[in-house]
């Protein structure tokens, strides 16, 4: 954790965001918790969501990197690090969490993703692909290309929709990772991909 940015890393092997930063690890719902016995968190949250509300300029999705402070997207060269691709997945699942542990004012921040995850629902839960731009375009140019069917793409988004009257979106992002996660190969089948499967069953798991 940078106690100067106040903005986690993006892992053990650095110690600061002066560079770029993973905004997939922004976990806001935890740190008034870490504050009460580590003051040095006191100040986390705010932090947390003024880079969010800088990375909303971005585009209706969040990218997978971005700048110290979410000003510009991408950064240190990861593959699809201005896409909304599995990275970004968690930020809506994040930031639902803080909505549901009682911070309402995070659900402004989950309106713009919110509404693009409900019309694309409007097609069929099944048809939602798993990498998007942050302009919300299935991310053809991403590697591997985007494919449908992705755990953890429906059930982060459903967690964030939490936040709103998205019920119906909701009540199918329940289902549909429930039904992956009893199948037990949620995306073996469907994309050929075994590489994902993992990831996808483990966040499906913790999405219900």
């Amino acid at each position: 954790f940078d106690h100067t940015s106040n903005l986690p890393t993006y892992g053990s092997a650095s110690q600061s965001t002066s560079g770029y930063t993973n905004p997939s690890y922004f976990a806001p719902a935890y740190y008034p918790i870490f504050a009460a016995t580590n003051p040095g968190f006191s100040a986390a949250t705010a932090a947390v969501y003024s880079a969010l509300g800088n990375m909303a300029g971005l585009g209706t999705l969040p990218p997978a990197w971005c700048s110290n402070n979410c000003t510009t997207a991408g950064g240190g060269g990861y593959p699809n690090a201005t896409d909304y691709q599995y990275d970004a997945h968690r930020v809506p699942w994040r930031v639902g969490v803080d909505y549901c542990w009682g911070n309402t004012a995070a659900a402004s921040h989950l309106t713009a993703i919110n509404a693009f995850f409900v019309g694309q629902n409007a097609g069929g839960i099944g048809n939602m692909y798993d990498e998007y731009t942050t302009s919300g375009a299935p991310c053809t140019a991403c590697t591997p290309a985007a494919g449908p069917n992705s755990m953890s793409l429906v059930g982060t988004a459903a967690v964030g929709a939490l936040a709103g009257s998205n019920s119906a979106f909701v009540n199918s992002g329940w289902q549909f990772v429930l039904d992956g996660v009893n199948r037990g190969t949620p995306n073996l089948v469907a994309m050929k991909n075994s590489y994902y499967t993992y990831y996808n069953a483990t966040v499906g798991l913790l999405d219900r």
